[in-house]
């Protein structure tokens, strides 16, 4: 399996970093440009790159070939991002909410967190997506 890292390089630029063998330095190629002040970004299993644009509130799909185009409307000013194993990518929005935006980029706003801090709709959205850890048996 290949690790591959997406990076914001700089304001609306996307690198992609490939290690090219054991003591090589990684492969680095500047793939496309993201929309409007980019704050996350996220890859997929097929090689896409998403970023969340806080304005216009839009997330950004850059595909291997470098082709960027607006995947979805996210419904509030984007400033954090992750995906489930589906594909289905969860922004936390500065309004406190956090969208939910399927594989295919239909958006729907999954949770609501009128009232609570700012920051909640981050908390929530990364802890939710965070791998769980599996249990260590005990040794007797």
């Amino acid at each position: 399996m290949t690790h591959r890292t997406a990076t914001l390089i700089a304001a609306g630029l996307v690198a992609l970093a490939v290690p090219a063998g054991a003591l090589a330095a990684p492969v680095v190629t500047t793939l496309g440009t993201t929309g409007s002040a980019p704050r996350a970004i996220v890859l997929d299993a097929a090689g896409n790159v998403y970023t969340t644009n806080f304005n216009p509130a839009t997330i950004t799909r850059i595909t291997p070939a470098g082709v960027s185009s607006v995947f979805a409307s996210t419904g509030g000013n984007p400033y954090g991002m992750a995906m489930d194993a589906d594909g289905n990518i969860f922004t936390a929005n500065l309004s406190n909410s956090i969208s939910k935006i399927t594989a295919q980029g239909q958006a729907t706003q999954f949770m609501s967190l009128a009232g609570a801090a700012r920051s909640t709709s981050r908390r929530v959205v990364f802890g939710a997506l965070r791998p769980k850890p599996t249990p260590t048996p005990a040794v007797t």
